[in-house]
């Protein structure tokens, strides 16, 4: 998860956010979820924005406030991230396809392949 979320938040480092990151304590693992704190391009005011919620109504009126804004690479990377450590099981209950989701979003997130930036690890 460090690396992927290392790699996410260097795609917007000015707003892909993570509160705490990846802790440890007493053999426990904890991993936050991200977010991305951009500015909304539109249906904004001073009593419906990205401090105290969303605009009412629209298609993004059940979306996090200005998601949407951005762009499709970081949508989809914050997506397989986030619902992986949603889970619950830290990808535990289906390592195979967390290991396949984790490293198809490090390459899709750009620069070098999983691959290439870690050549001894097995390829899902």
């Amino acid at each position: 998860f460090l690396a992927v979320s290392t790699k996410i938040k260097s795609l917007d480092t000015a707003n892909v956010n993570q509160t705490s990151g990846t802790t440890s304590s007493d053999g426990v693992i904890t991993v936050n979820t991200l977010s991305w704190a951009g500015t909304k391009s539109s249906g904004l005011t001073t009593t419906a924005n990205c401090a105290t919620g969303s605009p009412s109504g629209g298609r993004d009126a059940y979306q996090q406030c200005n998601f949407l804004d951005a762009s499709k690479t970081i949508r989809r990377a914050v997506w397989n991230h986030n619902m992986l450590v949603r889970d619950g099981s830290q990808g535990i209950h289906n390592a195979a396809y967390t290991v396949q989701v984790l490293q198809g979003t490090y390459t899709a997130a750009g620069g070098n392949s999983f691959a290439t930036d870690y050549p001894n690890a097995t390829r899902r």
